[in-house]
């Protein structure tokens, strides 16, 4: 996402990726290739945009890999679209389990999974925090819904309670009432699944209501 409230971090990984092709330039060929350079598309975390930017990259001869997407979405619904053209791709963050269970070869990532982060993550809040009830809160998307759904399995499984697992809408500004009723089931911990702009907001807003509680994301 190179546009819009994801940006931030679309920008970053846009920003990696031309550093590291100034190191490979500077050390010699690329897969055979004396030089090789950049092509950045925005798939603006929304994964339309990402299926239409994998259709533009494997239909350009030049394209040798894809480092990408960013948002577990974006990646799922594009991996089929490089599979079948036997592309590369190598995500740096989408980190959905499910993604890599469908079996594709020329799919790769560089980091872990939700399968592996979101259990680390119970064990912390359960025997680091001495946290024994909770409430989740994710935003409904491949990656914050599945976050969610493994932290709250493996904090079932280690025998805490979850007190309430809600849902918000990416993009929406206004949370008071969920956070009102979130409040009134007095949590001194909460785990959210899904991104920073949401998150930002969360905080503000809970501080508005009185919700005085832990938060803690992937």
């Amino acid at each position: 996402p190179l546009t819009g409230d994801q940006s931030f971090i679309g920008i970053g990984v846009r920003q990696g990726a031309e550093l590291a092709i100034e190191d490979a330039n500077i050390k010699g060929p690329v897969f055979g290739v004396s030089k090789v350079k950049l092509q950045a598309e925005d798939d603006q975390h929304n994964p339309t945009q990402a299926v239409l930017a994998a259709n533009k990259l494997i239909a350009n001869p030049d394209v040798l890999a894809v480092v990408g997407h960013f948002n577990s979405s974006c990646t799922k619904a594009s991996s089929a679209i490089y599979h079948e053209a036997r592309m590369t791709q190598a995500t740096p963050a989408s980190t959905n389990p499910e993604i890599s269970k469908q079996g594709f070869d020329t799919f790769f990532r560089m980091c872990a999974t939700d399968d592996v982060q979101a259990p680390a993550a119970a064990a912390f809040v359960k025997n680091d925090l001495g946290v024994s009830q909770i409430a989740i809160i994710d935003d409904q998307t491949t990656y914050g819904r599945g976050l969610a759904n493994e932290f709250e399995k493996k904090f079932k499984e280690m025998g805490g309670a979850i007190i309430g697992h809600d849902g918000i809408t990416q993009g929406d500004k206004d949370f008071m009432s969920l956070l009102t009723k979130v409040k009134s089931k007095k949590p001194d911990t909460i785990f959210f699944g899904g991104i920073y702009p949401e998150m930002a907001l969360l905080l503000k807003q809970a501080k508005k209501v009185g919700l005085k509680a832990t938060w803690i994301g992937g």
